[in-house]
């Protein structure tokens, strides 16, 4: 069963994604009316998808959250996901950096739907 999300989950999948996360933006995007215009402009995230506050994917990307998103959205992994939490990282962490941090906060989450382990 995957963990409810919440800002204290949040916060503490910041803690475990380590040290190349940048500043907090604890808030869930809806995805019922598809990808939000307003997800943030970063393009090194991690993306944590939930059904009934449960997690259910964590995923990264080095090129922002739009773009990921829409290709899930393509692939029609995605068709139930209600929500979704980004984590902004910081600019100058590494791809493997990027893949290390989206391990970590998998590991703590454990999603439901995950075909792979996360960071993998």
């Amino acid at each position: 069963m995957g963990t409810r999300m919440g800002p204290g989950t949040c916060a503490a999948a910041r803690r475990a994604a380590g040290r190349n996360t940048a500043p907090p933006h604890p808030r869930a995007y809806r995805l019922t009316r598809g990808i939000p215009v307003d997800l943030l402009p970063v393009p090194k995230v991690i993306y944590i998808a939930c059904i009934s506050q449960k997690v259910c994917y964590v995923g990264s990307s080095t090129r922002g959250a739009r773009v990921r998103l829409r290709e899930h959205v393509r692939e029609r992994a995605p068709a139930h996901w209600e929500e979704v939490w980004v984590m902004s990282l910081l600019v100058t962490t590494s791809s493997y950096g990027v893949l290390l941090a989206e391990e970590r906060v998998g590991r703590l989450l454990n999603p439901d739907d995950d075909i792979r382990p996360p960071g993998r």
